[in-house]
């Protein structure tokens, strides 16, 4: 943003850009492949732990589809930190503790079991004014920590 950007304007972009980071990790977890992909600009590249980076929409949403689908999530985001970097630019670094099970697993009152690992990590985001929004241009995942029971 420059100088001459608006306090609520800035406060807009900032609410955008979080809202992406949020939607992005509720749409993985719902196993909505698409609507995840969505979140990305066309030729966004999406770099996750030890896997080839991936690059567009169509290389995001096949990934995600391969996924099993007894395959649970639950992304815990909080702590973004978000940086405003031009008119049609910002970045921002999220904390982000991701627990995991199956839904071959009975759901009971508690609901399912969690694996026995999780792990702690980051979300490194580019993000960019489109013609769609902000959508994320670039994220690059990674674990800092993680716990096996």
């Amino acid at each position: 943003m420059n100088e001459s950007t608006s306090p609520q304007l800035q406060l807009l972009v900032e609410k955008a850009c979080r809202d992406l980071v949020m939607d992005a990790a509720a749409r993985t977890d719902a196993q909505d492949h698409a609507g995840l992909a969505a979140l990305f600009t066309p030729d966004a590249v999406l770099v996750r732990p030890g896997a080839a980076p991936l690059q567009g929409r169509a290389a995001i949403e096949a990934s995600y589809r391969e996924r099993p689908a007894e395959r649970l999530t639950a992304h815990l985001v909080c702590g973004i930190r978000l940086t405003l970097g031009g008119d049609a630019r910002a970045s921002a670094v999220t904390q982000v503790l991701v627990w995991s099970g199956s839904r071959a697993d009975e759901d009971g009152p508690m609901g399912r079991p969690a694996a026995a690992r999780q792990a702690l990590g980051q979300f490194e985001d580019s993000f960019e004014l489109t013609a769609e929004g902000w959508r994320i241009a670039r994220r690059v995942a990674r674990f800092a920590l993680y716990r096996d029971q």
